[in-house]
């Protein structure tokens, strides 16, 4: 309450502090209104996508559509993308994401994507093969290579798809079983896993997945390892049998003449460089074998590390070789 009646000065300079408040407070308002909001970057590179394929420029589209679904997987996008790899002759990812897109439709309830998916899905099931894994609960089974690469477990007792008229290796881990499939296009075919007996591996050629070929493989290679090896070593020996023979012949008179001693060293000087000669091919032939077994027994089977490690102990050095399965 005022004790006096307010002054017209002081009346005023109140009404200006109210009135700059309200200017402040609608300018406030306006500038919050009319600030642009952050683009979404899934849409932009969508909508990107979307315009560079009704250009006509499909490869294009493509990218901008993997880069949308990169940001955020979407339904819509899925479709889009599928539509685009179908275009690109990219059937095989066509059909996957055609897949995930028809899930995104089930969840939301959404008719037109549902029937969308399908159509597409119905259109590049014709030009891929499906390959279906049947794989019992309790199976022995741990692993299913195809192709070189491993197949989820998830993807188990489901259909995939392949590329078609492609000769793909099935690989049954640790049993090591194998099966080579081709599918045309639009085939369908599915595969029981072989019937085998839940033991403990009782060899080491079983532990390691090596089958016949492989072991040869080993083998071999080690026979040529130890060939390069003893080559060495029959050489240097052949050298220094050389070397004695020279001082006891007279290597500066023509014919050479030499006593009975350098005769005898010249002589099994000539046995060991013919026997390191034999030993070096063997070696080669041995080693080249024993690559090529190898190689042909592990294609299509899981990755193989392999070590080169120093060995060092008190009569000799020299380099390990050491695998992992």
């Amino acid at each position: 309450l005022f004790t006096h009646p307010p002054s017209a000065e002081r009346l005023s300079g109140l009404l200006r502090w109210v009135a700059l408040a309200c200017t402040l407070g609608v300018v406030g308002r306006a500038y919050a209104t009319d600030k642009a909001p952050t683009p979404d970057p899934a849409e932009v590179f969508f909508r990107s996508g979307v315009a560079a394929f009704n250009s006509g420029r499909t490869a294009d589209a493509c990218i901008l559509f993997e880069q949308s679904l990169a940001v955020d997987v979407r339904g819509g996008t899925l479709l889009a993308s599928a539509r685009c790899h179908e275009e690109l002759g990219k059937h095989v990812l066509s059909y996957d994401e055609y897949t995930r897109a028809l899930e995104f439709a089930q969840t939301a309830a959404r008719k037109d994507r549902i029937a969308e998916a399908n159509d597409g899905l119905a259109r590049v099931a014709k030009r891929v093969g499906r390959l279906k894994l049947e794989v019992p609960a309790d199976h022995p089974v741990e692993e299913i290579w195809i192709g070189g690469e491993r197949l989820p477990k998830a993807r188990w007792n489901t259909f995939i798809v392949v590329p078609p008229n492609k000769s793909l290796t099935v690989l049954f881990e640790p049993q090591h079983e194998r099966s080579v499939v081709s599918l045309g296009a639009g085939e369908t075919l599915e595969i029981n896993a072989p019937a085998f007996e839940a033991k403990a591996s009782d060899s080491s050629a079983s532990s390691s997945g090596l089958g016949g070929m492989g072991i040869a493989g080993i083998v071999l290679g080690s026979v040529g390892l130890l060939s390069f090896g003893a080559t060495i070593g029959f050489g240097v020996a052949a050298n220094n049998q050389l070397a004695r023979s020279d001082e006891h012949c007279d290597l500066t008179r023509a014919p050479i003449t030499c006593d009975a001693v350098g005769l005898q060293a010249y002589e099994d000087g000539q046995s060991l460089a013919v026997g390191a000669d034999v030993l070096l091919t063997l070696g080669i032939v041995s080693t080249s074998v024993g690559l090529a077994l190898f190689i042909v027994e592990r294609v299509d089977s899981p990755p193989l590390s392999l070590s080169l490690q120093p060995l060092v102990s008190p009569s000799h050095a020299g380099l390990q070789l050491r695998s992992a399965f």
